[in-house]
């Protein structure tokens, strides 16, 4: 490897059959009395798929007691969520064409990148739910198409400041990969982090256990491409990827149309079109 990472789906392979099976029949006597629950869909992929199962049993260390309850309110969660009917059309086209985050580009282990923004997030108070729901519609995009071999979580702090961290969201995404999608983060790569926010970075790396705060790297503008090479990276990380990463998907509808659809009022559609449009070519 290029750099040493988790690499849970490879760690998870080597759990026994006969605690998977075990694992698996447990988790489908709970469905059985409670169908309605959970996504058939995400049953049947527990049904055949042995990385749904795995991934629960390696983040609770092969205690299948504690895995099954991992297990069992991750694909509740789910359905409550609303998961799989996140679409583009759930999000303005303002926040594809600031690109506070997206998918793009492999490290050099070959993983998915998903790069995040820093100095792109403000907390909006009226567009946290939306903020969250994003949040997850790429990390489920993330998750489908890797197929259990993890994401490299690029931080670009670069030109962020205490206006751009938002304590909450960190604390929910935190959550939501920790207990929903264990094993897909493989790797956290923090580029350029100020000085004015290495106490907030000290909170969060407080909610890492010990083996995910190994595999938390600072890099900077002369170590990054030990990690990512640069035809892999976007231009505002010194990369040659020409491939773009402000896509904006057919359909989906300008923050004041999604504001009027959720009952927003005019003047906080204005407030989030003002903050990103600053970002729509930087």
């Amino acid at each position: 490897m290029a750099f040493a990472t988790l690499n849970s789906y490879e760690v998870s392979q080597k759990i026994a059959d006969s605690l998977i099976s075990e694992l698996r029949q447990k988790f489908l006597e709970l469905v059985a009395k409670n169908p309605e629950l959970y996504y058939d869909k995400d049953i049947e992929k527990i049904k055949s798929k042995n990385w749904s199962i795995q991934r629960f049993l390696n983040h609770h260390k092969s205690n299948v007691d504690k895995a099954l309850d991992g297990l069992d309110s991750a694909m509740k969660w789910r359905k409550s969520f609303g998961v799989l009917e996140l679409s583009e059309k759930d999000f303005p086209r303002e926040v594809f064409q600031s690109a506070p985050l997206f998918l793009y580009g492999k490290d050099l282990n070959g993983a998915q990148l998903m790069i995040m923004r820093g100095k792109v997030t403000r907390k909006i108070k009226s567009w946290i739910p939306m903020a969250q729901k994003f949040f997850i519609y790429l990390i489920e995009k993330a998750d489908l198409a890797d197929s259990g071999k993890g994401v490299t979580l690029l931080l670009d702090c670069k030109e962020s400041g205490i206006k751009n961290a938002d304590i909450d969201f960190m604390k929910f995404a935190h959550h939501i990969f920790n207990d929903y999608y264990p094993g897909l983060v493989n790797a956290g790569l923090v580029y350029k982090l100020p000085t004015v926010m290495e106490a907030v970075f000290k909170v969060v790396k407080s909610w890492l256990n010990e083996e995910q705060e190994k595999f938390c790297y600072m890099i900077s503008k002369k170590t990054i491409n030990e990690y990512v090479s640069a035809n892999e990276l976007p231009d505002f990380l010194l990369g040659t990827n020409a491939e773009p990463y402000r896509n904006v998907p057919d359909g989906s509808p300008t923050a004041h149309e999604l504001a009027e659809r959720l009952g927003i009022k005019t003047e906080k559609a204005d407030k989030l079109v003002k903050h990103l449009e600053q970002f729509y070519t930087i």
